[in-house]
């Protein structure tokens, strides 16, 4: 099994695909123009998919008992 990589640039059809999945089409994710209004000047992503990418690059790094 390979090494997740420890860091992910998450593009705008990772964004669509989650948002598509969630129903969270909130402008903040998606649109620059909009998104230049918030405190972070871009587009960010969901906080969910930040935690799901982080859980899931945990689970495949950390051993796992074989049986």
């Amino acid at each position: 099994m390979s090494t997740p990589s420890k860091s992910k640039i998450f593009q705008s059809d990772d964004q669509d695909v989650f948002g598509q999945i969630s129903g969270d089409f909130n402008p903040v994710h998606f649109h620059t123009t909009e998104a230049r209004r918030s405190a972070f000047g871009q587009p960010i992503v969901h906080g969910i998919q930040l935690l799901l990418w982080g859980l899931n690059r945990l689970f495949l790094e950390k051993p796992h008992p074989t049986y």
